[in-house]
């Protein structure tokens, strides 16, 4: 009687085990790309049924045809596994240097603005613009200043999050000025620094030049 359960139990996890090695291979065969974690579950999907099938095995030629089959499998898994992870790291390769492509191209496109301004070691003035952080949410701020970024704000000059630009330069005054006209839209009149000028803050990045928030 034992027996013959053994035998009904061998040939259900057998037709089980074919069925999953048939799964298995038109995964492999019909995916173009498969993550680690993916390729490590059909693993260990192929491990379990393996184990199961085994414990049922009476005869040398039963151990002999599941072995071949298994190992034809793990042959064809083998191949196609170096395959998936040479094509995901030829994939990461492209995106990484399309990303990058991408972000030279808008530097460029971004620096349009300040590559018409002319800097100038002997101005009067120093045109400026950053970032800085106020209920969790990023703004920008533009000035101009005869004195350091230190002098000009004092204790606020902590506030500052990130400085994106910094020079003296030809019309400094004027520039600001058109800038200001240019973007009055996006001006939001917060009151965060003690020394005022609280109309030369924008809530959008007018100069383009964050390009680490703009790609988030």
């Amino acid at each position: 009687m034992a027996k013959i359960i053994g035998a009904v139990r061998l040939k259900e996890e057998r037709l089980i085990f074919f069925n999953i090695i048939h799964d298995l291979k038109a995964t492999l065969k019909n995916s173009h790309r498969l993550s680690t974690v993916q390729l490590n579950s059909i693993h260990e999907t192929l491990l379990i049924a393996y184990g199961k099938v085994s414990n049922f095995l009476q005869t040398s030629a039963q151990l002999q045809e599941i072995e071949q089959k298994y190992n034809t499998f793990c042959s064809y898994f083998d191949a196609r596994e170096f395959y998936f992870i040479d094509v995901v790291s030829h994939i990461d390769r492209e995106l990484y240097k399309k990303k990058v492509q991408s972000e030279e191209v808008t530097l460029k496109q971004k620096s349009s603005i300040i590559a018409t301004f002319v800097k100038n070691e002997n101005a009067d003035n120093s045109l400026y613009y950053f970032s800085f952080i106020f209920k969790d949410k990023k703004y920008y701020k533009l000035g101009i200043t005869s004195q350091t970024l230190k002098e000009r704000y004092g204790k606020d000059f902590k506030k500052i999050e990130k400085l994106f630009y910094n020079e003296k330069i030809d019309g400094a005054i004027k520039i600001e000025k058109e800038l200001k006209h240019k973007f009055k839209d996006d001006v939001f009149p917060l009151k965060y620094f003690n020394e005022g000028g609280h109309t030369e803050i924008f809530d959008k990045d007018i100069l383009e030049l964050d390009i680490k928030n703009k790609s988030q």
